[in-house]
């Protein structure tokens, strides 16, 4: 079963993503603000598609899930 998961984010826009390391304040972002945005690019670039996402970040759906909802 397939799960679909709008971002919102249009393909075009997904396919320029530069990953920032540094913030605005000149600082290194988190790990967690960069796994957030990782994983949400991640889901656009696979349609919304959860197990495919999960699948090509090397983790599994239910851990893609914990990490959506923020429970880290």
């Amino acid at each position: 079963m397939r799960t679909r998961f709008g971002t919102g984010e249009s393909d075009a826009a997904a396919a320029d993503v530069r990953l920032q390391l540094v913030g605005t304040d000149g600082h290194v972002r988190s790990l967690g603000e960069i796994e957030s945005e990782t994983i949400r690019f991640a889901i656009s670039r696979y349609g919304g598609n959860l197990s495919e996402a999960a699948r090509r970040l090397g983790i599994g759906r239910s851990t893609l899930y914990r990490r959506l909802g923020g429970d880290d």
